[in-house]
């Protein structure tokens, strides 16, 4: 995720070795003039390890490399029963807004999804509802409403454990959170994006990117794709159904050939 740097794979390696990769993957470097997925390509290449600093998470850089990073990714073990093949896994990153249907600032990276994507989404879909969400939001309005609305379960567990329950589920319900865009991405379910925060449909130079900042130059893209360079966590999937909560616009799939989404349920 965003500042994190993270050891990804590590080949040759015995116990206690160090844990310094002399292969980074970066988008902090101002004078950089190698785009992130050759930057990957290369270290992935490597006798050792690979370590990424940064932002990491733009999809025209990780295109292609969903296999690998499945085996890098996989947990060794999932301790917690899996999903049962009917649910519906709806993974919560804050609930800290004592009003559910108060609109969220676009440009926050995560913050709470407002009640209108939750009750379109899980009014159209069958399934036993799974709410996963930090232990503070066990008495929150939104995990309130959605056991009101729906029936719902709330499961506080480990981070371990919701990502292999979301890497194990059928239909996932997304947060804007690079945490639920890995395993959702990692898994084989359908997937409901809300086009908000880090997940909105944009290109940055260097995201969260407000309006009027100034840019910063780093983390060369892999495509040139909405009419600008940037990052972009879209994924053309089939899996995924995309949700533009604040244009009113719902079930929508990406298509890459022309860079637009095809809504079937939009306000009229």
């Amino acid at each position: 995720g965003t500042g994190a740097r993270r050891r990804l794979a590590g080949r040759g390696r015995g116990p206690g070795a160090p844990m310094a990769c002399a292969n980074v993957v970066t988008d902090r470097d101002a004078t950089a003039t190698v785009p992130l997925c050759a930057q990957l390509r290369r270290a992935l290449a490597g006798p050792a390890c690979v370590a990424v600093d940064g932002f990491f998470e733009d999809f025209g850089s990780l295109r292609g490399w969903r296999d690998v990073f499945q085996r890098l990714y996989a947990p060794p073990a999932c301790p917690a029963p899996a999903p049962a093949p009917g649910d519906v896994i709806v993974h919560v990153r804050e609930c800290g807004n004592s009003d559910v249907d108060r609109p969220r600032p676009f440009f926050s990276a995560h913050g709470q999804v407002p009640w209108r994507f939750y009750d379109k989404i899980l009014a159209s879909v069958r399934g036993r509802v799974v709410v996963l969400a930090p232990p503070a939001c066990a008495r929150s309005a939104l995990v309130a409403r959605l056991k009101a609305r729906f029936g719902a379960t709330h499961r506080a567990a480990s981070a371990a454990d919701d990502y292999c329950a979301l890497l194990r589920a059928r239909t996932v319900v997304l947060a804007p959170s690079t945490f639920s865009w890995w395993a959702a991405w990692l898994s084989n379910a359908t997937v409901h994006v809300p086009l908000l925060g880090l997940l909105a449909h944009q290109r940055t130079t260097n995201y969260p990117h407000r309006p009027g900042a100034a840019r910063r130059r780093g983390g060369l893209t892999c495509e040139r794709l909405f009419g600008g360079a940037g990052k972009s966590l879209v994924v053309d999937d089939p899996r995924y159904v995309y949700h533009d909560v604040e244009g009113d616009r719902w079930f929508g799939a990406y298509h890459r050939a022309n860079e637009s989404f095809l809504f079937v349920n939009v306000r009229e």
